[in-house]
């Protein structure tokens, strides 16, 4: 005799021989689903049908093994990140920070540039000048040492055109004068010291 068995996935009807008294597994001839066949003498059929749970073919993993691969995954992905961030934010060796107000005749200077030089030639700094004040962070401010500071005020003149001095033409010409950039002057002289520095600039121009 047979026992009729019909997969509950596909509704395709089989038929399996009797008599058998272990669980058994079969294939469904519709889906290929493995179905569990046990012995069940409660049954009006004699026997109970269930679905066997399947592992992960992929890695075999249990749910807690799953569990503890998300959460390493998790801890390096939150370590990548705050290496990033701490690359990001952290005080580069050998740079410092600087600020202070610059003055041109007396006067605040409206808008400009300075630049400081490390004496080794290895950083170069620049910061912008805005009414009379400037600020560099130490991520990109001048190298820890002897600095020379260039400043740079840069103007739109009128003058006379060489080749019709009926006419004017734009220039433009930097208003701080070069002597403030002599080698000798001891105003763009300055030693930059690890943190924080603070150091104004007069020059003339003239």
């Amino acid at each position: 005799m047979s026992i009729p068995i019909i997969c509950t996935v596909c509704r395709t009807s089989m038929k399996v021989g009797e008599g058998f008294t272990e669980p058994k597994k079969i294939r469904c001839n519709g889906c290929g689903t493995v179905i569990l066949l046990t012995p069940d003498p409660g049954n009006p059929s004699n026997v109970a049908i269930s679905f066997p749970r399947k592992k992960d073919r992929k890695s075999g993993l249990t749910d807690g093994q799953k569990r503890v691969a998300l959460y390493t995954i998790f801890g390096i992905i939150c370590l990548f990140f705050l290496y990033a961030l701490w690359v990001a934010v952290r005080t580069p060796d050998g740079q410092a920070a600087v600020e202070g107000r610059v003055t041109l005749d007396g006067d605040e200077m409206k808008k400009g540039k300075i630049q400081f030089h490390s004496l080794d030639g290895k950083i170069m700094a620049v910061g912008e000048i805005v009414r009379g004040r400037y600020a560099i962070s130490a991520r990109s401010g001048p190298g820890i040492g002897p600095n020379k500071v260039k400043i740079i005020c840069l103007e739109t003149i009128k003058v006379k055109d060489p080749s019709n001095p009926d006419l004017e033409k734009d220039e433009v010409v930097d208003r701080v004068s070069p002597a403030f950039h002599e080698p000798e002057n001891p105003e763009n002289q300055i030693e930059i010291k690890a943190g924080s520095n603070k150091f104004d600039f007069a020059p003339l121009s003239k």
